[in-house]
């Protein structure tokens, strides 16, 4: 039978960093022995005595590490913004790419875009997957009036028998993606 982890409690650890900075001679195994913890915990704890120490440790989940990367969140989070605004399809990659351009601008040396990187953007800023589900939702109407006519007017110098079904073929696959 495997035996079951313990955890402590941090203000424990204090305690612990606090007895052996006023006993400096003590050893790990008489600490193990007096707070009982194992030497293992003992031996992280007193490493990371730094972090404990201070008033960080209240904060720990909050700790957030800005990067120079992280001047590309804000004007990319834009970017997809303004194309979902105008119902475009968006893909990691084209997220990819839009990141590199924003980090050459910014004169960021050595940035790579990688799929972590993304998914932690993406997490930040709450943004999802979505699946495109009917025609309706890939292009506004309204900006759509003037082309009808123009495009009818192409039509009539085709006979009928010049269209092509595509999405019922193996090309549909090239298609653009269904989401963004």
């Amino acid at each position: 039978m495997k035996k079951k982890r313990k955890t402590y409690q941090i203000q424990q650890k204090l305690e612990v960093i606090d007895f052996k900075k006023n006993n400096p001679a003590v050893t790990q195994e008489k600490l193990a022995q007096r707070f009982n913890m194992p030497i293992g915990v003992i031996n992280s704890t007193l490493t990371k005595m730094q972090l404990y120490g201070s008033r960080r440790h209240k904060q720990k989940k909050n700790i957030t590490f800005k990067s120079c990367t992280d001047k590309i969140y804000e004007p990319l989070y834009a970017w997809i913004q303004n194309k979902r605004f105008c119902n475009h399809t968006i893909t990691n990659e084209m997220v990819r790419e839009m990141a590199l351009k924003i980090a050459q601008r910014f004169y960021i040396e050595n940035f790579k875009a990688s799929h972590p990187w993304i998914s932690r953007f993406k997490e930040e800023y709450k943004i999802k997957t979505l699946t495109i589900s009917g025609e309706e939702q890939l292009v506004d109407p309204v900006l759509l009036i003037d082309s009808y006519e123009r495009f009818a007017a192409m039509l009539k110098k085709y006979g009928s028998k010049n269209f092509y079904n595509c999405d019922e073929t193996a090309l549909f696959f090239k298609c653009t993606p269904k989401k963004h």
